[in-house]
């Protein structure tokens, strides 16, 4: 009896919770809020919100549309919900106290979505009037856009990419070209010299020529003649060439020659140490980045640039930011040699390259051909002829295995060099494996080398294991190596290691390598510290910390280097950079430091000063002072001001900013010229004088830039006539482009509510409507209306256009006018105009025809 008694209280409670709950809801505040999920955007989107339980209801119908998951089903009455994701029908039953039906909607509180319809997260900000959304399952438009990047790769791998997607600079047979001039001092006054730099367009190749003035019979020091992208993506560079050698062999690198190549800026490993090379002709700074954070940076005295780090066997994550001399900034994702090797299937690559040592006239030699046997293995096959330092000649028949399993879950790259000594008939190998398997990664190496191979090198073997894990902004890793040695015996050398690096403490970057080597005759202990910053300035820490166990002493090196560009001296007219420097060895010269300094004298000379304070090991002290002057000239147009520290194999763009009046993309009699216009090229900025000439110079090349006009700099009611223009560029070139702009206008109009529902049900109406503006058959421009049903189309040139509506909704609802037409015509005047009344009417379908189809 007592507990029929609860039994009922407990059922009259819950009824009465129900009842006040539907109550409640009832006379919740519809509220319109904006609605994010991934790109999609709804500024007028509407809710209910209980403010006393801070408590969020989406409706079921809207949400789904907004998401463009059409085919939702809502069962009222019962309270159901079925739709299809990921190909899988899904049912939901929901219950009365995690939603309720209002208006014809059903609406779902935020918690209830989250469990049981598949979305990861879904957040409310009272402040902002927000609500943002992530599922667990991909949207139609990221399926659009995820089909998009396929058929790219697909049109890529078919060699069909359209050719006239971008403008050509013009390959010539001769040009004047650009000069540089370079006076330099380590010990100024005491010591100097003066070198040169000449680039220019020759034979429709491009010329590069590098030579001392202060010695006559080395007039050219440095020089080739490259044509880029001749076979592919491969450059013919003949004199001064990149030789691509075995690693392993000590061979002079000044070689003169033949070279079929694509170079590219790329890493590899060599015993434990990441070897980072590449080229950036006229680079001021070079910093080097794992993911966000700065690792190291340097000043690089010629185009090739070398990092090497001790950062374990397995990150991948490098980038580089180039800040050229002459303002120019550049990133380069850091390409392993794995990535650039392995093909799709059925392609092949050549790298053809023969050469002497430019000193002692040793000869060099590198032929492989390399396809792709699937889209996951690639073979490589060829000749390598190595000179050694000492003479010695390698005769190599190489035969390479790259194959990655692409495995979702576990992918698995597996690497094989096998090199073969044709006189000597010895093979060396590498293998390296490399396994992850979520955020683990594991990576096996065993580098064997043959007699005749490591009486040079001295190295016999190399065998290491190491395990890498990823977790909250930390990366850690721990291996053990083996190094055999041959040095008139053999021994043996054993390293356990420990790395780990955080972002943790971001903008700060931190990282530190253990090692302790386990040989018994060997024993020592060695750290590797680096801290970093990068914010209102650049500054690196790095140092090597060993102990020797048997005389148990430390010796130690550091190095601290700090950076702050664009300082400016005079307000808006003179900036520099400024940097300070110290190293510390405990053996060789003990301390040095000092501070560097360069300044723009406006565009007619570039100077850069250095001082430095260097402490010997005996306690002696030696300053030095360095000067470093540079002129940069263009022959074509010697009075153009051009940046002093722009480089010769730099590209140039010039032309004129102007209003075209008569929309004939010429400028001529009537037409306006723009000064101060910014034309801005890859995130450079360029401006235009009085008489609206730009000038671009030190243009990255060979790539392919984009120029585009920044619209804050000029009148609002004008606009270029293209939105962003590619450029292929070539080194030493020069290409005339004038940027026209003309008058652009509004248009705009209305839908109208002609369905005789509620203010509310039309704004849902409106959520499922989108308006496009044709021209020649071609969408340019894509809107949507307001929640009024307005709308508007900004920055439209003259033309004729067609506005297209479209409803994307389930029911039998259309519009008045399928399109309307649009004539902006502008002529005559200095600027835009508003072109509006273009309205339509939202119906049923059957009010067209006055009754139901």
């Amino acid at each position: 009896m007592r507990f029929k008694t609860i039994l009922i209280i407990l059922c009259f409670v819950s009824m009465f919770h129900i009842s006040v709950s539907v109550e409640d809801y009832q006379s919740l505040d519809e509220v319109y809020v904006e609605i994010r999920c991934g790109q999609l955007r709804n500024s007028f989107f509407p809710i209910k919100y209980d403010g006393e339980k801070d408590k969020v209801y989406l409706g079921i119908n809207a949400l789904f549309y907004f998401l463009e998951l059409y085919d939702v089903d809502t069962d009222l009455e019962n309270m159901k919900v079925s739709y299809t994701v990921k190909g899988e029908k899904k049912k939901i039953n929901l219950k009365s106290n995690e939603a309720f039906v209002n208006n014809d909607e059903l609406y779902v509180d935020t918690e209830t979505l989250k469990n049981k319809f598949d979305f990861r997260n879904i957040t409310f900000d009272y402040s902002m009037l927000s609500v943002g959304i992530i599922p667990n399952f991909l949207l139609p438009y990221e399926e659009r856009e995820k089909g998009k990047i396929q058929r790219f790769r697909l049109d890529a791998n078919k060699n069909e990419q359209i050719k006239n997607d971008y403008m050509v600079m013009d390959r010539k047979f001769l040009t004047p070209g650009f000069l540089k001039f370079n006076y330099y001092s380590h010990n100024f006054p005491k010591d100097g010299y003066i070198n040169y730099e000449y680039g220019n367009q020759f034979l429709y190749g491009s010329l590069y020529l590098r030579g001392d003035l202060n010695k006559t019979k080395d007039i050219v020091t440095y020089g080739n003649l490259t044509y880029d992208d001749i076979l592919g993506e491969n450059d013919l560079v003949v004199g001064n060439i990149n030789m691509d050698k075995p690693n392993f062999i000590r061979s002079s690198g000044d070689i003169i020659g033949i070279s079929l190549n694509n170079e590219r800026t790329y890493f590899f490993r060599d015993n434990g140490v990441t070897v980072i090379k590449g080229e950036a002709e006229g680079a001021d700074t070079i910093e080097l980045y794992n993911g966000p954070f700065l690792l190291d940076y340097i000043h690089p005295n010629g185009k090739n640039f070398e990092f090497k780090i001790s950062d374990g066997n397995m990150v991948e994550n490098y980038l580089l930011k180039i800040y050229y001399s002459n303002g120019n900034y550049e990133e380069k994702k850091v390409f392993s040699i794995n990535d650039l090797n392995i093909l799709p299937k059925g392609k092949n690559k050549i790298n053809f390259q023969v050469g002497k040592d430019s000193k002692k006239g040793y000869k060099q030699g590198n032929f492989m051909v390399r396809y792709g046997l699937t889209d996951n293995m690639t073979v490589s096959t060829g000749y390598n002829l190595t000179t050694c330092i000492h003479g010695g000649e390698y005769k190599f028949l190489r035969n390479d295995i790259l194959y990655n399993t692409r495995h979702e879950v576990y992918p698995t790259l597996i690497e094989f060099k096998n090199y073969y000594e044709i006189d000597k008939k010895e093979d060396s190998y590498n293998l390296i494996i490399t396994q992850k398997y979520k955020n683990l990664q594991m990576r096996v190496s065993h580098e064997k080398y043959s007699p005749y191979v490591y009486k040079d090198s001295l190295l016999k073997s190399y065998d290491s294991l190491s395990l890498g894990k990823s977790y909250t902004r930390n990366y850690l890793e721990v291996g053990v190596e083996e190094r055999e040695y041959y040095d008139y015996r053999t021994s043996k050398r054993n390293n356990m290691y420990f790395y780990w690096n955080t972002y943790m403490l971001s903008p700060f970057y931190f990282s530190i390598k253990l090692e302790k080597n386990l040989n018994q005759d060997h024993d020592n202990y060695c750290i590797y510290p680096t801290v970093s910053y990068y914010g209102s300035f650049s500054a690196v820490f790095d140092g090597g910390f060993e102990k020797e166990t048997r005389d148990n002493r430390w010796k130690e090196y550091y190095n601290l280097k700090l950076d702050k560009r664009d300082v400016e001296i005079i307000k808006n007219k003179l900036y520099g950079d400024v940097g300070v420097f110290m190293r510390y060895s405990s053996y060789g010269e003990k301390m040095r430091y000092g501070v560097s300094f360069s300044v723009k004298f406006d565009d007619f000379i570039y100077i850069r000063t250095n001082s430095e304070i260097r402490k010997t090991k005996n306690g002696n002290s030696e300053k030095n002072a360095g000067i470093e002057v540079v002129k940069f000239i263009d022959l074509e147009r010697p009075k153009s001001k051009y940046d002093n520290r722009s480089s010769v194999t730099n590209s140039s763009i010039y032309g004129k900013v102007f209003l075209d009046k008569n929309s004939n993309s010429i400028f001529d009699e009537g037409d306006l010229a723009i000064e101060n216009a910014c034309i801005v090229i890859d995130g450079t900025r360029y401006y235009s004088d009085k008489n609206g000439d730009y000038i671009a110079d030190g243009v990255p090349s060979p790539t392919v830039v984009n120029l585009e006009v920044d619209r804050k700099t000029i009148d609002p009611m004008h606009k270029s006539t293209f939105n962003k223009i590619k450029v292929k560029t070539f080194a030493s070139a020069n290409m005339r482009l004038d940027v026209p702009l003309d008058i652009i206008s509004i248009v705009t109009g209305n839908i109208y509510n002609k369905l005789d529902v509620s203010e509310n049900m039309f704004s849902r109406k409106l959520s499922l409507v989108t308006i496009e503006l044709v021209k020649n058959g071609k969408v340019i421009e894509e809107t949507k209306p307001e929640f009024d049903g307005m709308y508007f189309f900004e920055d439209i040139l003259p033309g004729k256009y067609k506005i297209r509506f479209i409803y994307l909704g389930p029911e039998d609802i259309k519009f008045s006018a399928k399109e309307v037409e649009v004539n902006v015509d502008t002529s005559g005047g200095d600027s835009g105009e508003y072109f509006e009344g273009y309205d339509v009417d939202l119906i049923y379908e059957h009010d067209i025809f006055g009754g139901e189809i």
